[in-house]
Formats: C-alpha cells, structure tokens, sequence
C-alpha cells in the first residue's frame, strides 16, 4: 500500500443509505503520527511536575520542610569517626533552629522536600479535575461552530502549550497554580477530540490498534518527562517548561495540516465530524447507559490507581532509595509501554472478530488481577523488584486501558463518539484526579508507604468489581433483547428483529463499518 491509496468509509445511516469518507493512506499515516507526537507532548507537559517539583519548591518556598545536610564536606568533618551518617546527624532535633544549642548552620539547613498539600493539588486537582469538567461544554461549544477537528485541536493546543512555556518564568507558587488550572481548561477537550479524530479516519477493524498507538504517545510522554531531570539539573527547572513549550508549538502548526475527512453529499447535507443535535440524541439514546456506565467507571478506578503510582513514586524514592537515578523508571516506561499499547491493541482487534465483547472484558478482568497483585507489591520490596513490578503493572495496565477504551468505542454510534468520550474524559479526570488529595491525610495517619499502597490497590480492585458488574449488564441486556425479539416474532415483527444495535455487532464479532 502505497501513499496514492484511499481509504473509502461507508458507514450505514439509518435509513439504510451510505455515506462515504475518503482519506488518503499518507493523511490517515500523518494524522496518527501528530496526534501520537502531540499525546506524548501533553503528558509531558503534565508530569514536569513531578521532575521539577524539588527545585521549584525550593526556589519558591512552598511545601512541607526537612533539616537536611547542606554541606557533605562539612559534615563528614563534624561527624568524624562517630558511627552515623550525615542524613541522621540533621535528623536530630534542633539542628536546624536557630533557638538550639544544637544548631549548626555550616552543616545542616532546612530544604521543601516537594511533598505536602499544595504539591498535591499541583499534581492533581488544580488541573486534572478542571481537565475533566472543561472537556465536556468546550467539546460541544467546538462542535457548535462546526470546527475542523484538526483546526480545533491546532487551536487548545496553542493555549495549552502557551500556559507550559509561561511557567518556564513565573516566580510565584500561586502563579504555577493559575496556569495549571488554565492548562486544564484549555487541555480538556484535546483527547476527546483526538479519539474522535482516529475513529473517524481508521477503520473499525484497527480501532484498537489505532488507539493504542495514540495511548502509547501518552506513555511515552510520561516516560520522556524523567528524562527532563537531566535538564534540570543541568541548566535549572525553568528550562524544562521552556523547551517543551517551544516543541508544543511547533506541534500545533503541523496539526493544522492534518486532514478533514469529509464525504459526498447525503440528502442534500454534507458529511463531516459535527453532527447536528438532534443527531447526537437520537444516537446517544441507542447506548446501553448501565453498561457503559459500569465500563467509564472501571476505566477511573484504574486510572485514578496510576494516578497515585505516576504522581507519588519520585517522591517515594527520594524517600526510600535516594541514591536511585529515577531516570532509570522513565526509561523502562518508554521501553514497556510499547507493547502494552500497541501489542495489545493489536490482539484485542483479533478478539473483536472471536468474541466481540465478551472476550476482551474477560481479558481485562485477568489482566487487572495481575495488576493488582503488582501494584500492592511495588512499594512493599526492594528496589529491584520494585523497578520489575512497575514494568509488568504499566504493562497490564496499559493493555487494559486500549482493551476499555475500544470497548466505549464500539458501544457507541459513530455520531456521538467525541461526546462519549468527552464523558469517559470526565470521569477518568475529574473523578481520578482527585484521589491523589487523600494521600497526605493517608501518610499522616499511617505512613507514606502504607497510603500508596492501600489506595493503589484499592482503585484496582474496585476496577475489578466493576468490570464483573459489567458482565451482568450485559446478561441482563441480552435476556431482555432475547424477550422483546420473542415478542415481536409472535406480533409479527420480524423485521424490526433484524436491527443491529452496537452491542450486538459486539456480541458478533461483526461490525458496523464495512470496507
């Protein structure tokens, strides 16, 4: 397949008419490409914070506080042949109080750990919950001015990225907190718009596979922002929001170009991404809410779980296992994070031809007891096993965040996906995002270690539930399905038996888009 091929879509409507989307195999190529190279940008940009959190919070004295050893030389001087080291001599009570006899200033100083409340609500609620709210009016308020999707993501990505390379020069605590809060705002319907963007211009068969390279620019985003400890330390913090910045921008010129996909003429209208409202109704009045509902909710327990692993574990082994060169974790992200994504992406469009649904919900419910097992071991071992353990949970986790994901894809008419998953957006932020705040309150009244660890495997054994909870629905939806066809064959109706809902195509195996 070369560059000159065309991808026709012929999609069925509901009167039993076609339309049409023509999209070049070169354009579908690029559109994948930027919007992979943009989710690696936003997450990026996201988790700076948890690489420039210490020098930030020193040079702008937010934060809880330690008496910590200043001076190495200076210390090794001071303890001289006395059987402890220079962490525990600062450790001592009044070594840092200018009050006390013990007081020594040349020796140990007081340093913002980066841990505490207000790096809590950096980290999660100032821009995760907003992210979530946000996503939902600006996708419609998008969709009301009928925008090109690749302008319209051209556009919050300007704004968002600009709010990044802001903070490259602010000097205030609460000045890095407005801009995380308008990052969320104007980041919100980004994924939204993405996922509805693939969907439209990829083929159903390779929606999975689609998706899971575009959550794969996510993990490698995450990943990638390890790396920034290199700059860091090297030419300060502020860099690290500069230069990621600068890159956002360039990015944003090149999703202009991406393709709008649109078709022939269908009763006098012509076809694009922006349905009407009336459309959006009568679509999203064909979803089996209690299903999916159980699905979104599965999806934010998990996420929310990784939440307090991603936003937590630098600080953890700064606490734990300071000598630990954390750049090693962003690299075994950027390494294991391939195959969870795409690996499995691929695998679970081989099991919407076997068995549709039920087969890739039965695989996600075993991938997330191994998840499980994982997330509550990684903080109770050694740091070798902990590097280990990380690698095999990002990589179920990230297996079953593709598995989810096509799930809410196929179980939703293709005129009402960017709402949906403006929803799904909702929930998996502004729900997830604000779990990270009970972690503090945890530590205090347990210890840091315990508080990661009970709500890491809280949040994915209630992903579990809920994914078991998703197979009754679907039980229950399918004897009533089976009632009301019985119904209609002794009315009879046997034509109206016939009609595909989304959820049977599932249960097929079959699909609703035919080359």
């Amino acid at each position: 397949m070369d560059g000159s091929e065309e991808l026709l879509l012929i999609r069925r409507t509901e009167t039993g008419e076609t339309d049409g989307t023509i999209v070049r195999f070169r354009w579908r190529v690029y559109g994948l490409a930027i919007i992979t190279l943009l989710n690696a940008m936003n997450f990026t940009q996201q988790y700076l914070i948890i690489v420039t959190i210490f020098g930030m919070a020193n040079e702008m004295k937010f934060g809880d506080t330690e008496c910590r050893v200043i001076n190495e030389t200076a210390a090794r001087d001071y303890i001289g042949d006395l059987n402890m080291t220079g962490e525990k001599l600062c450790a001592e009570a009044g070594r840092c109080s200018e009050n006390s006899t013990l007081f020594l200033p040349d020796v140990c100083g007081i340093q913002y750990t980066g841990q505490g409340t207000l790096y809590d609500v950096l980290a999660g609620p100032i821009y995760l919950i907003i992210q979530g709210v946000a996503a939902v009016p600006l996708v419609g308020l998008i969709q009301s001015f009928s925008l090109r999707p690749p302008f319209a993501i051209g556009i919050i990505t300007v704004l968002w990225t600009l709010c990044t390379l802001i903070t490259g020069f602010v000097k205030d605590y609460w000045a890095v907190a407005l801009l995380r809060f308008l990052y969320g705002i104007f980041s919100g319907p980004f994924l939204p718009l993405a996922l509805g963007y693939l969907t439209h211009i990829f083929q159903t068969e390779v929606h999975t596979l689609a998706f899971g390279i575009g959550q794969y620019g996510n993990i490698a985003g995450y990943g990638i922002s390890y790396l920034f400890i290199l700059v860091s330390d090297s030419i300060g913090w502020r860099w690290c929001y500069i230069s990621c910045g600068s890159a956002g921008l360039i990015l944003a010129v090149a999703s202009c170009f991406m393709v709008n996909p649109t078709g022939p003429h269908h009763q006098d209208k012509k076809n694009t991404l922006m349905p009407s409202w009336k459309e959006h109704r009568a679509s999203l009045r064909q979803i089996i809410w209690s299903l999916m509902l159980c699905i979104i909710l599965a999806q934010t327990a998990r996420i929310a779980g990784m939440y307090v692993v991603s936003f937590n574990l630098t600080v953890y082994l700064a606490e734990y296992f300071p000598e630990f060169n954390v750049i090693v974790i962003g690299l075994v992200t950027i390494v294991i994070g391939f195959p969870g994504c795409i690996f499995g992406g691929w695998v679970c469009d081989r099991l919407r031809k076997v068995s549709g649904i039920h087969g890739r919900l039965s695989l996600a419910l075993l991938l997330m007891v191994l998840a499980l097992v994982f997330g509550v071991l990684i903080f109770q071992t050694s740091l070798t096993s902990l590097v280990v353990l990380y690698g095999l949970m990002l990589f179920v986790s990230d297996w079953v965040y593709v598995i989810i994901l096509s799930v809410i894809s196929d179980l939703t008419p293709l005129e009402c996906k960017i709402v949906v998953f403006a929803i799904n957006y909702f929930f998996n932020h502004s729900v997830a995002g604000a779990i990270n705040l009970l972690v503090t309150p945890l530590a205090s009244a347990t210890s840091f270690r315990s508080a990661i660890t009970l709500l890491t495997g809280t949040l994915f054994g209630a992903c579990f539930i809920l994914l078991l909870l998703s197979f009754g629905c679907m039980y229950i939806k399918k004897i009533k399905s089976g009632q009301e066809a019985n119904q209609n064959i002794g009315k009879g109706g046997g034509a109206d038996v016939t009609e595909k809902t989304p959820l049977k195509y599932s249960y097929n195996g079959e699909d609703k888009a035919t080359l």
